[in-house]
């Protein structure tokens, strides 16, 4: 999702950089309005073509499509407003996904028999647990 510059000139890690510092509390304005929360932004270069990353989570549900789109039409409109990135890259907003830390649960004891080892972990913000 987003908007690929049309221009022949690479970033630097430094422009990286001081692009993210400039434009952090920018997404962060944006992502909060729409009652989301900022995870990360961030810059990564692949196969040689720039990507700005945004990862967005919600306190109550998992973050689907949708979500994405609202969120990158937003800041897209925001960064096209003043050419905000003077470097060729691709937007994308993504959920955390996979990367999401697993939660120990506490389980009452009463609900095993004494002698059986039981441990559960869930994915935050996910309807998934593990047994071991």
């Amino acid at each position: 999702m987003g908007k690929k510059k049309e221009k022949n000139i690479k970033a630097t890690e430094e422009q990286f950089s001081w692009h993210l510092e400039r434009l952090n509390p920018m997404f962060k304005k944006i992502v909060c309005s729409l009652g989301f929360n900022l995870e990360s932004a961030k810059f990564e270069r692949e196969s040689g073509f720039d990507y700005l990353r945004i990862t967005i989570s919600h306190e109550d549900r998992i973050i689907n499509l949708d979500d994405c789109e609202v969120v990158s039409r937003a800041v897209n409109n925001e960064l096209d407003e003043d050419n905000k990135i003077d470097f060729p890259y691709s937007l994308e907003v993504q959920s955390p996904g996979v990367d999401v830390p697993l939660e120990r649960l506490s389980i009452p004891a009463e609900c095993f028999d004494r002698n059986e080892t039981v441990h559960e972990f869930s994915v935050k913000g996910l309807d998934l647990v593990v047994n071991s």
